[in-house]
């Protein structure tokens, strides 16, 4: 799987209150300050947020990479 879908689909994998925070902090690029805001919350609570999503992103990422490299791995065998 390429890069693209496979980060897409690790996207995908995020609940959507993450998503949407990360969606406002890294697409739209809105401060932290202005995402409280329009969440109704704290600015600390919005970087809680975003690092949990993150954290839960490379988790999710990879362990799809260690399921590819397996499937790699039995395709060189076969």
């Amino acid at each position: 799987m390429t890069t693209a879908p496979r980060n897409a689909s690790a996207l995908a994998e995020l609940p959507e209150h993450l998503r949407y925070v990360l969606h406002l902090r890294v697409v739209c690029g809105l401060s932290v300050d202005r995402v409280a805001r329009l969440l109704d919350t704290d600015p600390n609570r919005v970087l809680l947020l975003q690092h949990e999503a993150l954290n839960v992103l490379r988790r999710i990422l990879r362990q799809s990479e260690t399921v590819g490299q397996g499937a790699q791995l039995r395709n060189a065998t076969a």
